[in-house]
Parts: structure tokens; C-alpha cells; sequence
């Protein structure tokens, strides 16, 4: 076997994959081209999830007949003279480094016009081969269109995802160049319907635009500097919570960027508000020198590395303490609800005095997180079953204690039972039994409830799943509403348990699927259990312990423990009897 270079036709599409992996990663590159063009107004089209075609089209300053042909060419860029210029970049990238890449593996049409010239040039590039080089009547600016992608690499295209799939990736990234660009006009159109069409405008205003219910009112601005590095963000009331990050925008010099290092801080920061259980909704923008930050350690550019990732590290938390200071002292977050509330919640929907009998699932993990003092507490002690039904004959509950916790005593000592994670528990398997499938009951009049055009994308890619959960839907000017909510679950907690379940399922795409049903399963059984504070009976209670001592129960859906215990002996050693 000898050694011998590759043709171009062949580099060209495996250099290609480094820059384009999917739809989203074609428009990244054209959007970012575009601002890069000092462009103010943006229209982008996307067909079939992009597989089909997208087009960006700009107003910026455009490119000349040199320009353009040697943008599609591999290495060829406006960025840079030399070496020591991928220290200082303010822009967002090498234009014509990834068009070489794009025009490889697509048909590409490349129609441009440089500011002060009266024509405009276009190309027609097929397989990185140029098929068309003519002048046109066009305005000043650049519109590029991407067809057929990946038609000469059918490995490639086969693993690509669903159009619903590929959509999503394109939505979620044109949403955060709406964030980090307010001052920028778009219009971006889906297979020929309007997504988002927003003007020049300041990100307070754009804000409800990209998250549905949240006002501008309920957005507070922080500031902070740190050794010359500037920090800035938008956070929402803590009343507005998500379990992952995925309302995390962060951003450096504009740049959508994630990283380790901004994660942790902001977890840190927010640990007294969230208690690491959840997450806020929350805009961050760090504006760093430009020999600060390496942008150049991710083919995409997602990823960054600073020279001082402690000064960062303290810039974020320092910014985010202030509104912790501010909200820590009147906190409350309702432990079942994904968005907590000071507001008082009006009468949920009557519960039954006795409890249902479940079927257990065998598929759901039981994890303790209880870590016991080694002096006091055995760790066989920390969520212990019953040892038979036959047991709870000699119990005997004593009462409820800080309207949350069952006291009982039994002839070995006494324990305290969390009553809401024991019948959250007993629910999920019984949802978790019946396949998901839970009866629905009708509203007096249809909830609306305001989505993004991402959340829209999920009721429509995931309606039957969502109708077995007991939802009803009714679309109305291209709205939907709720006519039918599952049961158990009050009007006042629907739209916000149909929003955290489209969040899991927009996450579907990410995990396997049986993973994030049980974490919608979860997600109602909590919805459908007693709470805290709600008046809970001896009656209930003694049923309660009697369902899980056949079930055998000893955590909730999330891994904690239901039930602590000390016995006789323990209490005898404590008071050194």
C-alpha cells in the first residue's frame, strides 16, 4: 500500500464534517457570516428541518466578484493576515472556511452585492464545483441558499435526524441569535409560515417574544465588573424555574458559547434560591478582552477556554449574588411545582380520603441519598420498609408534624414518613403500570396556554403521547388551548405541568425515551400527590402506611427516601439510658 494525497473532492467532504454535522451547523455559519457583514435586518427560510433548504438573506455590506469566488474557496478568508490574528478576533469567524465546507456537500446559491456597485454576482456551486458565475440585478447585501444537503454524502445524510428533530436544533439556535442580537430585525419562516418576525428593539422587549409568560415586568437587569471583565444579565423571578439548563443562555463577546466553568458558577450562585434542584431562566453576556478567551478550541466555536477561569468563575457569581441577597429572604418554593409562587394558590381540586391501590413498576430506580450521622442513625435505618403488611397492625400514627410529616410509633421505636414523596411514589407507579395512560377530565372553559413556536413543534410532533397523559387540546388561530387537564391535577397547575413535560420530550432527542417518560410520569404524580400544607388526616395517614407497606415502598420517583426511623435503642443511647 503506498502513500498518496487525497483529491480535493474527497479532503474537501471530510474537512466538511468537522463544520457541518447537521442543518443547524449550515445556518450557524451563515447567520454568523451575515452579522459579520454588518448586516441590521436578517430573513432566514428553512424547509424539511434544513434538509431540504436553507437560506439566509442579509442587508450588510456584501461581497465583490473576488470576494465571492474566493470565499468558496478552502483557507480563504477576510479575518485574517497572519497567526497572531486567531488571538484577536471580534468577529464571529473565517468567512469562506465554511463555505467551502457547505458548498462541498450541498447545492449552494450564492447571490451577492458589494455596497457601491450597481450589479450583483451569482453563483450556482454544486459538490463544491462551481455550474454558474453570472452578474444580476440585485440589492446590496448577501442571500445564500443551501439545497439538498449532504445529496453526495448518503452516509451523512442518512444519520441525520427527523425533519421535527433537525427543526428543533434550527429554532433553538435562531432563538439565541435573538437574544444575543436584539438590535438586529428578523424574520424567519418555517416551510413558508412565520415563525418569528421581530424588529430592532432592546432585549427587555424581546425577551417575552422568547419566553412565553414571562413579562417584562418579572425580568430584573444585574451588572457587575471584575478585573476589567464586564458581566451583565437577565434573570426572571425565581417564580420561573426550570429542572435543567436548558433556560441557560450564556454568552461571550456575543457568542453563544458553554462552558464548564460558567455552569458551575451560576449552579453555585443560585444554590441558595434553588437548591441545586433546579434552575432559573436567566440571559448572561460576559464581555471579556479578546486575548481572554480562545474561541478556537471547537470546530463550531461552542466551546471556550479563558486565561483566567477563577476571574470568571467570581465575575458570575458576584453578579448573581445580588439578586440572590435580594430573593433568598423571601423565598418560597413550592416543593412539587416547577414554577414556585408567593402568590396564595387558590383551592386545588378534592382529593380522595383513601388511597388507590397501584401496581408496582419493577423499572423504577431506587437510589437513597441519605447520609446518616454514624453515631445516631444506622443506614438501615433511612427509608427501611415495612417488613409486611401484617407490621402496620401494631403501628400507630401520632399525629402530623409541621404539616408535612407523619409521626408514627411501632413496638421498635418511632419513625416520620414524608407523606407527599410516599403517595407521589404510589402514584407514579400506578401511572407507570397503566403505560402512562391517565384518565382526563374537562375544563369549565379552555385554558390558553402561551407557547414559543418550539413548544408549538412539540404538541404537534408528540399530541397522542400527550392525549394518553389525559391533556385535551383545541387550536384556534394557531393557538392552542386546554380543554381536558389530567385528573388530580388542579386547573392552577396544568400549564405549568404540560410545560415541563414538553421539556422533557424536547430532550427526547437527546436520551432515550423511556428515560424521559418516567421522568413525565414523575412530573404528574407530583402534581397529583398531597403537598405540603394541605390537610392531611390520621385516617389518611394509617391508609397511607398500609399502601406502603404492601408496595413495599421506600423512595419517591426522584431517588429520596420516604421514610426515617429511630428505634428504642437509639433513643435510649441519645439520652444515655
Amino acid at each position: 500500500m503506498t502513500i498518496h494525497s487525497l483529491p480535493p473532492e474527497v479532503y474537501m467532504k471530510i474537512a466538511a464534517g468537522e463544520v457541518v454535522a447537521n442543518p443547524a451547523c449550515v445556518l450557524k455559519e451563515l447567520v454568523e457570516n451575515a452579522l459579520d457583514a454588518q448586516a441590521t435586518a436578517l430573513t432566514v427560510r428553512f424547509q424539511n428541518g434544513g434538509i431540504d433548504a436553507i437560506s439566509v438573506k442579509d442587508n450588510g455590506i456584501g461581497m465583490s466578484e473576488t470576494d465571492i469566488t474566493q470565499a468558496i474557496l478552502p483557507h480563504a478568508t477576510s479575518k485574517l493576515t497572519r497567526w497572531e490574528d486567531l488571538s484577536a478576533l471580534d468577529t464571529f469567524g473565517f468567512r469562506g472556511e465554511a463555505l467551502a465546507a457547505i458548498t462541498a456537500v450541498s447545492e449552494t446559491i450564492l447571490v451577492s452585492r458589494y455596497i457601491g456597485e450597481e450589479t450583483g454576482i451569482r453563483l450556482y456551486v454544486r459538490g463544491g464545483s462551481v455550474l454558474e458565475n453570472k452578474r444580476v440585478n440585485a440589492g446590496v447585501g448577501t442571500d445564500i441558499e443551501v439545497r439538498n444537503l449532504f445529496f453526495n454524502v448518503p452516509a451523512r445524510r442518512k444519520f441525520l435526524k427527523s425533519p421535527v428533530s433537525e427543526e428543533r436544533k434550527l429554532v433553538e439556535l435562531l432563538e439565541n441569535f435573538l437574544i444575543s442580537f436584539p438590535h438586529i430585525q428578523f424574520r424567519i419562516d418555517k416551510d413558508g409560515e412565520v415563525l418569528y418576525e421581530v424588529p430592532k428593539q432592546t432585549l427587555l422587549d424581546r425577551l417575552p417574544t422568547l419566553f412565553q409568560g414571562i413579562g417584562k415586568e418579572e425580568w430584573r437587569l444585574l451588572e457587575e465588573n471584575f478585573q476589567g471583565l464586564i458581566a451583565s444579565a437577565y434573570i426572571a423571578d425565581h417564580k420561573y424555574f426550570r429542572r435543567n439548563r436548558s433556560a441557560i443562555h450564556t454568552f461571550v463577546n456575543g457568542r453563544l458559547v458553554k462552558n464548564p466553568v460558567l455552569y458551575a458558577a451560576i449552579d453555585g450562585a443560585m444554590e441558595p434560591v434553588f437548591a441545586k434542584k433546579y434552575h432559573p431562566f436567566l440571559v448572561l453576556f460576559l464581555t471579556l478582552p479578546k486575548d481572554f478567551v480562545d474561541i478556537n478550541v471547537h470546530p463550531q466555536k461552542l466551546e471556550v477556554q479563558f486565561a483566567r477561569s477563577e476571574w470568571v468563575f467570581h465575575l458570575v457569581q458576584k453578579l448573581l449574588q445580588k439578586r440572590v441577597q435580594e430573593t433568598v429572604p423571601e423565598i418560597t418554593i413550592a416543593e412539587t411545582s416547577p414554577i414556585a409562587t408567593q402568590k396564595s394558590e387558590p383551592p386545588r381540586w378534592e382529593l380522595p380520603t383513601t388511597f388507590r391501590t397501584p401496581s408496582y413498576s419493577t423499572n423504577t430506580p431506587e437510589k437513597l441519598y441519605g447520609k446518616p450521622d454514624p453515631y445516631l442513625i444506622h443506614q438501615e435505618n433511612i427509608s427501611e420498609p415495612f417488613q409486611s403488611p401484617a407490621e402496620t397492625e401494631q403501628v400507630r400514627v401520632l399525629g402530623i408534624v409541621g404539616r408535612r410529616y407523619i409521626l408514627g410509633e411501632d413496638p421498635e421505636g418511632v419513625f416520620f414518613i414524608d407523606f407527599h414523596a410516599a403517595h407521589e411514589r404510589l402514584l407514579f407507579d400506578e401511572i407507570s403500570a397503566n403505560n402512562g395512560q391517565i384518565a382526563s377530565q374537562e375544563v369549565l372553559e379552555p385554558i390558553p396556554i402561551p407557547l414559543n413556536p418550539m413548544q408549538t413543534n412539540l404538541i404537534e410532533e408528540h399530541r397522542n403521547a400527550l392525549e394518553r397523559f389525559g391533556f385535551r387540546f383545541r387550536k384556534q388561530d394557531q393557538r392552542y388551548q386546554l380543554e381536558g387537564i389530567p385528573q388530580r391535577i388542579g386547573w392552577q397547575d396544568a400549564e405549568l405541568t404540560l410545560l415541563e413535560i414538553l421539556e422533557e420530550l424536547r430532550l427526547t432527542s437527546l436520551e432515550p425515551m423511556p428515560e424521559a417518560f418516567r421522568r413525565i410520569f414523575a412530573s404528574i404524580a407530583c402534581k397529583q400527590a398531597f403537598r405540603t400544607g394541605d390537610a392531611f388526616t390520621v385516617a389518611q395517614a394509617a391508609d397511607l402506611i398500609r399502601e406502603m407497606a404492601r408496595k413495599q415502598i421506600t423512595t419517591c420517583p426522584h431517588g429520596r427516601p420516604v421514610r426515617f426511623r429511630l428505634s428504642l435503642k437509639e433513643l435510649d443511647r441519645y439520652f444515655e439510658r
